[in-house]
């Protein structure tokens, strides 16, 4: 599956995470793509600045400038600028994910 979204999101992979061996999902934004296995993912973008969260599973975040590995309950933040890197994965406090899944929230 590929996805191209802008805003905020909260994606579950449901029966194509759990149904295939190494699903092969992919969200791109407009700074940069999300590659997902069996994910549960939450992502916003306020301040000039992407914050994407991992609740299950297992994400690449790459652009042009840079890739991580986004792993179970961790963090990252992209900055809107040309060229920024994914910073590194980082456990988040848990107000900081509930305000994530709060602005994300439909």
């Amino acid at each position: 599956a590929a996805y191209s979204l802008t805003g905020a999101f909260h994606y579950a992979t449901g029966l194509i995470g759990k149904l295939q061996e190494d699903p092969d999902i992919e969200i791109t934004l407009p700074l940069a793509s999300i590659g997902i296995r069996g994910t549960k993912i939450w992502a916003n973008a306020i301040d000039q600045e992407c914050r994407i969260y991992l609740e299950d599973g297992q994400a690449q975040v790459h652009n042009s400038a840079g890739s991580t590995i986004l792993d179970h309950e961790l963090g990252l933040r992209l900055k809107m600028l040309p060229n920024s890197p994914p910073s590194a994965p980082e456990v988040w406090k848990p107000e900081v994910v509930e305000w994530l899944k709060e602005t994300t929230s439909f």
